[in-house]
């Protein structure tokens, strides 16, 4: 029953901050196929170590669009530039000039996970501290228990 709770918590919180990450991507300009929205999943579950997680998943390149790519000496791939270039209605000779810039200047990315990286640490120190509470409070039951059958036992003799 606590698992059930506890998993129900999580799975609303991961499902607030799946439709907060897809506000930002598409709030930020990063929406053009519309792969990368539609890619940014959640999975929440207990593993055998009796451990919550809370997992949020999308597409390879959601990496360089959330963080970013700094100067190198590579290009971008370039096919990729064109095609986003033409899902954005930009005209395709942009193309080169714009990966010529980001292996120069890089690109920032728009940080869609960043705002949560904290809360995640939030929930895990709150589950933590709720396992405790937990488990706390199955000792001082169990003693509870104890004591209350010991005195029934006793009585009834």
């Amino acid at each position: 029953m606590a698992d059930d709770k506890v998993l129900g918590a999580l799975t609303g919180i991961a499902v607030d901050i799946t439709k907060e990450m897809k506000s930002i991507i598409r709030l930020n300009g990063a929406f053009a196929s519309g792969r990368l929205y539609d890619s940014v999943k959640y999975k929440v579950y207990k593993d055998r170590e009796e451990t919550y997680h809370m997992e949020f998943d999308y597409v390879y390149y959601g990496l360089w669009v959330n963080y970013g790519r700094k100067p190198s000496n590579k290009m971008p791939p370039l096919n990729d530039i064109r095609e986003w270039c033409r899902l954005k209605g930009i005209p395709e000779e942009a193309a080169f000039p714009i990966a010529k810039k980001i292996k120069e200047f890089g690109f920032k990315g728009i940080n869609f996970t960043k705002p949560f990286e904290t809360d995640v640490e939030v929930v895990k120190q709150i589950m933590s501290e709720m396992g405790q509470k937990f488990a706390d409070d199955f000792v001082e039951q169990t003693l509870r228990d104890v004591k209350y059958f010991d005195k029934s036992y006793r009585t009834k003799k």
